[in-house]
């Protein structure tokens, strides 16, 4: 079960209590072996847990082990305990799925302009415009209205070359 979490300092601390149990038989009769199975267990997640192939820090020094018996419904003879894992976090806000726009939304189409590795130059609204500010390039161009492409060319000259779109 995940327990209240932190995040701060770049690092991610995921909390996680951890129930281990199983049935008891009637009349209790088989409770101390159920125990003993279930102590196991719980060494075999806190070592596996430790593994370091795993990108996260476990510390093994803090688990306490707390033994239960006729819990829930069925009776059940286990233990729970917390782990607390620590994940590198980068507060990267490039991997927000995010696209900012600074063009206010007027119900007008709007073009945008893309490099030729495909990154957006700049967003243009109907009656606006964009100067390029190299001389001598040519290549293609792609215009796109409301992103769907609704014009492509080419042109031998970017700086004195006129586009206009029309929908």
């Amino acid at each position: 079960m995940l327990e209240n979490s932190t995040i701060g300092s770049r690092v991610e601390s995921l909390v996680f209590t951890i129930l281990v149990m199983d049935i008891v038989k009637g009349g209790r009769v088989n409770e101390d072996e159920v125990a003993s199975d279930m102590l196991e267990i719980v060494k075999d997640i806190i070592a596996q847990l430790q593994h370091p192939s795993y990108t996260w820090e476990f510390d093994e020094q803090n688990v306490t082990i707390e033994p239960f018996t006729e819990r829930f419904t069925d009776s059940v003879t286990g233990y729970s305990f917390k782990v607390t894992l620590l994940l590198p976090f980068a507060f990267d806000r490039c991997v927000i799925p995010y696209t900012p726009t600074s063009i206010p939304d007027t119900g007008c189409p709007v073009v945008t302009i893309y490099d030729s590795n495909g990154a957006v130059v700049t967003t243009v609204s109907a009656g606006g415009s964009y100067t390029v500010s190299s001389s001598g390039c040519s290549g293609t161009y792609n215009i796109y209205i409301d992103g769907t492409l609704n014009q492509t060319g080419t042109s031998t000259d970017f700086s004195t070359e006129t586009f206009n779109i029309s929908i």
